[in-house]
């Protein structure tokens, strides 16, 4: 791609994963438990966004997600050595929009660029258009995909201009976004990119409901580290503090080199030393978790969301959208239609190709994050069941 080539290219190795969606368009389910949890033909729906951060080559990943719901994610994922990468978990509330995930995310981000993923976003297939777009110096990616995406019915956008037919647009949903209309502020909003033929975003537009674009926004982008510091800007103050924490996994001690799953591991501050935020029981003292509630309550600002940063990014000249290959299935779990889809959608690919879809073990034996020796213990700590099969299967096979 021409901008590509005309850029500084430095590789993108830090990955975020949007878990803190409040999920309601798939209550009652997400009463009691993420979205991102949910799963999706045999496997938690945040195994796929992770398996595709790894695909990518991106080894440091972050998840984002509600307090009430880190425990979870750590007792299934841990600190990602099992696997080969570095998974760590900050705090964030529900309803804070994906862009305030960037500035919770300030010290994991720190000088680097960085791919974020929504969590309920399922790639397969072809990511040549991912891993091709990870070099990058300055700038915004915003990723698209053609038809057959299906949008609902069309409504008019604002600020697009509708005479101009020598650009192609895209449509962004802009998860947990809070509107400016105070009668209104849970409605959702939407997104509308122009774009020409190299990807270079020509014009943005806001709008209510999605419009009759060709292209459709896919929950994933990459942003160069000036993104925090514009955030804030927009914002009109800088994030918390503790905001920007991320809390890790402790590291599994080489008594027991293998994770258990159903095991909790203990949750350490990083940039603050080695403070014991949680023990072993997975509950932090009442103390604490006040303590913990009250630096991390946001404050009365401005929403920022990711059309905010786009439109930013655009006036710097310095906005692309980059189009989803032919070869590569981008499913949305977003609701229960969604979810049911992608289950079915996965059930076909599996059958017909005898693949896992979104195995994260795959994920890091393919990219040489773990050898076949390790998919072989990491199969045998599970029960009896389709999914050991397979990672044994594929582990016998490599050790020919």
């Amino acid at each position: 791609m021409e901008f590509l080539e005309n850029d500084q290219r430095d590789e993108v190795t830090k990955g975020i994963i949007f878990a803190a969606d409040s999920g309601t368009q798939l209550y009652p389910m997400t009463q009691s438990v993420a979205k991102e949890l949910l799963p999706v033909h045999g496997k938690p729906m945040v195994y796929y966004p992770l398996a595709t951060l790894m695909l990518a080559g991106i080894r440091d990943i972050l998840i984002v997600a509600p307090w009430r719901e880190l425990r979870s994610f750590m007792e299934l994922l841990g600190n990602g050595s099992r696997l080969g990468v570095s998974i760590s978990y900050t705090e964030q509330p529900v309803d804070d929009g994906i862009a305030q995930s960037l500035l919770t995310a300030e010290r994991f981000i720190g000088d680097d660029s960085v791919c974020l993923i929504h969590g309920d976003s399922i790639f397969h297939g072809d990511l040549s258009f991912l891993r091709s777009a990870l070099p990058l110096r300055r700038g915004a990616r915003l990723f698209a995909c053609g038809p057959p995406c299906e949008e609902p019915k069309p409504s008019a956008a604002e600020g697009v201009d509708e005479e101009n037919h020598s650009a192609t647009s895209a449509v962004f949903h802009i998860p947990s976004g809070i509107v400016e209309d105070a009668a209104a502020p849970r409605a959702e909003r939407y997104a509308v990119v122009e774009f020409d033929g190299t990807g270079k975003a020509l014009r943005l537009g806001k709008s209510h409901a999605p419009t009759p674009t060709e292209y459709t926004g896919v929950g994933l982008y990459i942003f160069d580290n000036e993104v925090v510091e514009i955030a804030k800007s927009l914002r009109g103050t800088s994030c918390h503090a503790v905001a920007g924490a991320p809390l890790q996994a402790a590291a599994v001690s080489s008594s027991a080199a293998r994770f258990t799953p159903g095991s909790v591991p203990a949750l350490w501050e990083v940039g603050h030393g080695p403070e014991l935020l949680s023990h072993s029981e997975g509950n932090p003292s009442p103390a604490m978790a006040s303590d913990v509630a009250a630096d991390a309550a946001p404050p009365t600002r401005r929403q920022v969301d990711i059309a905010d940063l786009a439109r930013e990014y655009l006036l710097r000249h310095e906005l692309h959208v980059i189009r989803l290959g032919s070869h590569t299935v981008w499913l949305d779990a977003n609701n229960h239609s969604g979810l049911l889809k992608a289950s079915n959608r996965i059930a076909d690919i599996e059958k017909q190709e005898g693949v896992k879809v979104g195995c994260i073990e795959e994920a890091a034996f393919k990219m040489g994050f773990i050898d076949a020796k390790r998919i072989e213990r990491l199969a045998r700590d599970l029960p009896e069941n389709g999914y050991r099969e397979y990672l044994m299967g594929m582990a016998k096979r490599a050790s020919k």
